[in-house]
């Protein structure tokens, strides 16, 4: 969603992914005027790895770090971090702050998750899942935060307390331009809890049956969601394979 945004805005973007492949960097000839680090916890060592990798190739520019790690423990995060926010090129904020900005209500607003970004060029992402042999499954993410509050969670210290989440018409949409682009065969609903909004859910449900998209998905729940067998049975016609379930 980030490079989705960046490139509407005339930006060019290049993706390095040190998550899949370790040692992941960019070539020496490559210039860069922003450089943006998403900074999980289990990962943090490697973020401050990218920190030295710039200094000793003599990058000079602005930094910022988002993510979840930097959005929980903001003093962890060294000063040479020009920014500690989720999206910032702009320059419109004096460098060396930590920034607190709006969250995005409208998730419908978003443009398409720039998936080609991750494909080009290919890197060896695991593109199946455990509940199926469909192949290629994308990952989506189409809600943020999480209305419960489960003792053993920190979702809502990185996302807020406001849950958010995209309309079906719009996930039907996205689901219905990877088949037609991607050959996609399965979608793997990587949020906190993809099912809070059962009528959501219901109607996505019933828009991939009418249409006879024929895909087969997975996503995140609540053990209580298997409670309302009615919408369990739609969700299995619709495709759904798996659930994984957190443990309240």
């Amino acid at each position: 969603y980030l490079s989705a945004v960046l490139k509407q805005h005339g930006h060019s973007v290049r993706l390095v992914d040190r998550f899949v492949q370790r040692n992941e960097w960019v070539g020496p000839n490559e210039e860069f005027d922003f450089v943006g680090v998403y900074a999980s916890s289990p990962f943090f060592e490697d973020c401050l790895e990218v920190l030295r990798l710039l200094e000793a190739r003599g990058y000079q520019g602005p930094i910022a770090f988002g993510g979840p790690h930097p959005s929980v423990f903001p003093r962890t995060v060294p000063p040479r971090v020009d920014y500690i926010i989720n999206d910032l090129v702009q320059g419109v904020h004096p460098r060396g702050k930590i920034l607190r900005t709006p969250r995005v209500d409208d998730l419908d607003a978003l443009p398409r998750a720039d998936f080609r970004l991750f494909m080009e060029p290919a890197r060896k992402y695991d593109v199946g899942f455990g509940f199926s042999n469909a192949k290629p499954v994308f990952n989506l993410c189409t809600s943020r935060s999480c209305p419960y509050q489960c003792s053993f969670c920190g979702v809502r210290d990185i996302w807020g307390r406001l849950y958010r989440a995209q309309s079906a018409e719009r996930i039907f949409d996205d689901i219905s331009y990877r088949k037609r682009e991607f050959g996609c065969a399965g979608v793997y609903f990587r949020e906190d809890l993809f099912t809070a909004d059962h009528k959501r859910v219901r109607a996505l449900s019933e828009l991939l049956i009418k249409d006879g998209t024929n895909i087969e998905w997975a996503c995140e729940t609540r053990v209580d969601a298997g409670a309302d067998e009615e919408l369990v049975k739609l969700m299995a016609r619709s495709g759904c394979r798996g659930f994984y379930i957190g443990a309240e």
